[in-house]
């Protein structure tokens, strides 16, 4: 049920939604306030860095992940993919530049059988090397649509033919005589660690590779994918999902990160091939992990990387979670899924995610964190040298601080080191802003409330403006303005978030009455009308849901493939827990055993005042003199002394 979901308690069943949404690609996009200073970290601290593209370039030439069989492999193509959509929001020439020079280079690591691949042909195909070819196609395909050079596009599509033609040849069917993709990633006991979702999870850019070619043997790999690859060993997640019966922290192998890029690529499959099965599987998929896994934080995976019925579990100590790349994923699957069903629930999904786990993820304090290495980390005769990753791995839900871990930490020969949540981080806040003002039948739909001016075309080829003003989501409400060319019939539709449940509107001061899920507005809009949406900025205290008995399969043995089933019967002190919303932001309290006291095991408003907001940060106290502040901004110099709690024991 959505309401096991703390966060998402007063969604409504009926809540309306928008038929035909679709991004505008076609927008000129200028943020304002915490965006666009979240933007500017990431050009200045990743993006432009040139040296660092190399880098990765190399291990290709290296083969550097054969000898242990890792996954620097994938570090490129995850940044290409938040390269390209930063600068398709930023226009910024210098960051096309990088992109263009790192696309040539990687075009040269191509061997002459056509793979891109850190492993050594005696190594191929095992553990993550399936995993890295995939980035490598995402990689190119995202930055495709951006390339201005005919010939450079030619050569990138002839590139990923090369590279997947190698795959299809090699990988599939046993009746054809080929390797089963289940073996093609971590095997133990001649069974797949993971049920192979790190390797199926090529169906994506498989797809998307049969879109741009149109060339059927493609989409035939995806087909074997779908229907033979998956169930090969247990059942087909895809099976499960679209029977509806269980949850995914419920399926044979709980990997979130993994598995949400499975249902990605069966998603894009299922729009291809018009398989209205597949699509409604996609679709209940991510209705269920939204009910089941997310936590008021935005991300899921509170068992280290493992789902483990989070959104009803999040008082459990169960060590680091809550993966950035999980993070990161979740909301790319939610952009997709508010496209698709065009439900607002999956933008209050991504703006929940964006201003709590996501953004407070970023090191924004630029902290050395190897002292988190991994033991084991070390290598002889390579000395660690002092590197800056733009962001963290984990994000704390209970008593923790920042920095506790390198999500996918591996060395570079220099001594310097990467990790997979450093390089997705990028492609977060570079989807953001499309998330603003959207295409429907008949005009537009604002989303997310993001300062900044965001500049198209009507229907009818009439140039259009928005600005939004209001430092939202610190600020309590938004101001929209548009300026027209000339006067225009259409419609404007506005995301009320589920969690403001007392809303006011007004066009021009008018007041408009509110719907739940959207507002849609149609009338003739003239140059200089004025929008303004006010929210609920009543302090909630949110309760943990009561629930009897459960059975988690979240705990793995490392040296097999099995994931154990473990019944969990919670202990009465687990409820007595409380967190604190106001609007989007989930609250926290800095330093360690924090008490609060609230009556009951329900939800209530509790008396609070925000003493301080910027641009940056929320300050909000409550009436018994406890300071709080916004999750994001709370434990940035990431160690013991910055230490912070968004569950606070009650009493």
């Amino acid at each position: 049920m959505i309401s096991d979901n703390p966060y998402l308690r007063h969604a409504q069943t009926e809540r309306s939604k928008i038929n035909n949404l679709s991004p505008d690609i076609s927008q000129s996009i200028f943020l304002d306030g915490i965006l666009k200073d979240s933007v500017d970290f990431v050009l200045a601290e990743q993006l432009l860095d040139r040296e660092l593209w190399k880098k990765f370039v190399e291990q290709y030439r290296l083969k550097s992940d054969s000898a242990k069989s890792e996954w620097r492999g994938e570090y490129w193509g995850k940044m290409m993919r938040g390269g390209a959509f930063v600068y398709s929001v930023t226009r910024n020439e210098t960051l096309y530049s990088v992109l263009e020079d790192t696309v040539r280079d990687m075009l040269t690591a191509q061997d002459d059988n056509g793979r891109f691949s850190t492993y050594s042909e005696d190594a191929e195909f095992t553990k993550w090397d399936m995993w890295c070819r995939k980035y490598i196609l995402l990689g190119f395909i995202c930055f495709y649509p951006l390339c201005r050079d005919d010939i450079l596009k030619e050569q990138i599509v002839e590139a990923m033919k090369r590279h997947a033609d190698y795959i299809i040849d090699r990988v599939g069917s046993k009746i054809q005589g080929k390797m089963p993709i289940t073996m093609t990633s971590v095997v133990q006991d001649n069974k797949p660690v993971h049920g192979a979702m790190n390797s199926m999870s090529i169906l994506e850019p498989m797809v998307i590779l049969y879109r741009m070619t149109k060339e059927k043997r493609y989409l035939d790999f995806a087909s074997y994918i779908v229907n033979e690859g998956v169930g090969e060993y247990e059942d087909s997640i895809f099976e499960l999902a679209y029977e509806d019966k269980i949850s995914p922290y419920q399926y044979p192998h709980t990997k979130a990160y993994e598995m949400m890029s499975c249902f990605e690529g069966l998603l894009e499959y299922a729009l291809e091939t018009g398989n209205e099965k597949w699509k409604t599987a996609a679709i209940r998929f991510a209705y269920r992990f939204m009910e089941t896994d997310i936590t008021v934080m935005g991300s899921a995976g509170t068992a280290h990387e493992f789902l483990n019925h989070a959104s009803v579990r999040q008082t459990v100590h169960e060590g680091i979670g809550q993966e950035t790349c999980v993070s990161v994923t979740w909301m790319k699957l939610c952009a997709r899924m508010l496209i698709v069903t065009g439900d607002p629930i999956f933008a209050d999904c991504f703006e929940q995610t964006l201003y709590n786990a996501y953004l407070g993820a970023f090191n924004k304090e630029r902290i050395d964190n190897h002292k988190a290495f991994p033991k084991g980390f070390f290598i002889e005769g390579i000395e660690i040298k002092p590197t800056v990753l733009p962001f963290d791995s984990y994000t704390p839900l209970l008593s923790g601080n920042r920095g506790r871990g390198i999500g996918g930490a591996l060395l570079f020969s220099d001594g310097t080191y990467y990790g997979c949540c450093a390089c997705i981080g990028a492609i977060g806040i570079g989807i953001a802003p499309y998330l603003a003002f959207m295409r429907q039948n008949n005009g537009f739909a604002a989303m997310l409330y993001s300062d900044g001016t965001y500049k198209t075309n009507t229907q009818n080829g009439t140039a259009v403006q928005f600005k939004v003003e209001g430092n939202y989501p610190f600020g309590d409400s938004v101001r929209i303005i548009l300026s027209l060319e000339k006067s225009e019939e259409f419609t404007l539709s506005l995301r009320i978030p589920s969690w403001s449940v007392e809303n006011y509107l007004t066009v021009n001061g008018e007041k408009i009455s509110t719907d739940k899920g959207m507002t849609s507005i149609t009338r003739i809009w003239n140059d200089g009308d004025t929008v303004e949406l006010g929210f609920d900025m009543r302090v909630e205290a949110l309760r943990p849901t009561v629930y009897h008995k459960d059975i988690i399969r979240s705990k793995i043995i490392w040296r097999t493939c099995e994931m154990v089933s473990e019944e969990d019967i919670p202990t009465p002190e687990r409820f007595d827990y409380a967190a604190f919303r106001r609007g989007p932001l989930v609250l926290a309290c800095e330093g360690t055993d924090k008490h609060v006291s609230i009556k009951g095991n329900k939800d209530t408003y509790v008396d609070a005042k925000a003493i301080s907001y910027e641009s940056s940060g929320l300050e909000v106290m409550l009436d018994n003199g406890l300071r709080l502040v916004d999750s994001a901004s709370a434990g940035k110099e990431w160690n013991e002394a910055s230490a912070f709690t968004v569950w606070m024991k009650n009493n």
